[in-house]
């Protein structure tokens, strides 16, 4: 939470961790592994989620236990997967990142942009933390980092 003070100045709860782009640049590295790891595991989802699905189908045809067996570990494979995938979500939050839900291979970075909170947006793949959104608005609708920003001159 985010409040202005008698002096105008922006305050914060200490359970919110507000960055700086210079701040949130230190952590790309870290992110920037995690993230990478969330983007594999997404993948494996959504091909465990597809399988399924065709299991169902096929079981909607086949009155046959042939396939509860298979169903029951791809179920619990993908469930197993699922929370590999929540426990990155935790690390990154524990960082004071936000990752983009539903994930796209984006986080935000809580953020100061004249004395209002905002969202430095990252992707991965990206070489530098360079964009920003406010917070009503969706993460991909993204402005590029003015170099007040960058500096910190805008806070």
């Amino acid at each position: 939470m985010v409040t202005i003070s008698e002096n105008d100045q922006p305050e914060r709860t200490r359970s919110e961790q507000v960055f700086t782009a210079e701040s949130a640049s230190k952590l790309l590295p870290l992110v920037s592994s995690i993230v990478r790891e969330m983007t594999e595991i997404h993948g494996q989802m959504e091909l465990q989620r597809a399988q399924l699905r065709g299991l169902d189908e096929i079981s909607l045809t086949i009155e046959s236990d042939a396939y509860e067996d298979e169903v029951t570990d791809v179920r619990k494979s993908l469930e197993e997967t699922e929370q590999r995938f929540e426990a990155c979500c935790r690390e990154l939050k524990e960082l004071g990142v936000n990752p983009h839900d539903p994930f796209d291979g984006s986080v935000d970075f809580p953020a100061i942009y004249n004395r209002r909170l905002v969202s430095l947006c990252w992707t991965y793949g990206e070489e530098r933390i360079a964009h920003w959104h406010e917070l009503s608005e969706a993460g991909k609708i993204r402005r590029g980092l003015k170099s007040e920003f960058i500096s910190g001159a805008a806070v």
